[in-house]
């Protein structure tokens, strides 16, 4: 569990495992951080996203994130690479390295609970004990938050400025590999793993923007891409009939159409396992 407070202050908890045993230090902190802006500022942290690569045999990190892999690539061959992307009110895009607290307060991935909701608690009235707790966290006789870990085990591996405003989401994707963000500067955007920009979602218009192929991307056979155009198909047909006041002409652009129409014209991608001839 991570959590952060109004002054940019990190947490990273060790909480009950859903299945399995539960760690060592459950239900307390182990480390934490500041979102630091400069030197004499910091920013409160709205939402993370974290990412977490399974250690493989006699293999690297997948690029590009072995341009983080720094003085920890023994750890993260060990034990995997576990990386923290956040979004602070400055609009701000982090990415933080965790790889060496999986060593050090030996940390193992489980399998998440089937049934868990996130929002089950959406209509609990917990304003009476937020307000508690905030008043014990001003409080001058209270301590400072204890941590389990004392050695330094977070770094920060990349920042970047992707909103004009505060992000207020941030999503991370490995098929393909990217990073999705929404801030109230009312944008989308598309972005690498290292924060390189890939477009700007909008409601009309396009931008020209593909994803990067790796080396170790499968191809699609045939019978998962007929079943793709047909739900696409599908969808297209659904979306004509819902009536529209705004918009009495056809859509800008048939997907189905165009991916049927690739797949004519390009056979050999698709006999290349997916790589582009």
């Amino acid at each position: 569990l991570v959590s952060a407070d109004s002054n940019g202050n990190v947490a990273v908890w060790a909480v009950p495992q859903p299945t399995g045993q539960n760690h060592k230090f459950v239900n307390e902190a182990l480390t934490r951080f500041i979102n630091m802006q400069s030197l004499e500022s910091s920013a409160s942290v709205n939402c993370f996203e974290p990412l977490y690569i399974e250690a493989e045999q006699d293999a690297a990190p997948v690029s590009p994130l072995n341009t983080f892999m720094t003085g920890i690539a023994a750890t993260a061959a060990a034990h995997g690479q576990f990386l923290l992307y956040s979004g602070d009110e400055d609009g701000d895009a982090r990415v933080w390295d965790l790889t060496r607290l999986l060593e050090v307060a030996d940390v193992m991935p489980c399998a998440p609970k089937p049934d868990w909701d996130p929002r089950k608690g959406d209509q609990l009235d917990c304003s009476h004990t937020t307000e508690t707790m905030a008043r014990r966290a001003r409080s001058v006789e209270q301590p400072e938050l204890p941590i389990r870990i004392n050695e330094p085990v977070v770094r920060q591996a990349n920042s970047w400025r992707a909103h004009g405003d505060s992000i207020r989401s941030i999503k991370v994707y490995r098929s393909p590999d990217c990073v999705l963000t929404a801030g109230y500067d009312q944008m989308v955007k598309i972005w690498t793993l290292d924060g390189q920009l890939m477009t700007v979602l909008r409601a009309y218009g396009a931008i020209p923007w593909n994803f990067p192929v790796r080396a170790d991307m499968l191809g699609i056979d045939d019978d998962t891409l007929d079943g793709i155009i047909e739900r696409v198909k599908e969808a297209e047909k659904q979306a004509l009939k819902r009536p529209s006041k705004h918009r009495m002409s056809q859509p800008v652009m048939q997907l189905a159409a165009e991916v049927q129409g690739f797949k004519s014209k390009t056979p050999s991608y698709l006999e290349a396992g997916g790589r582009r001839p």
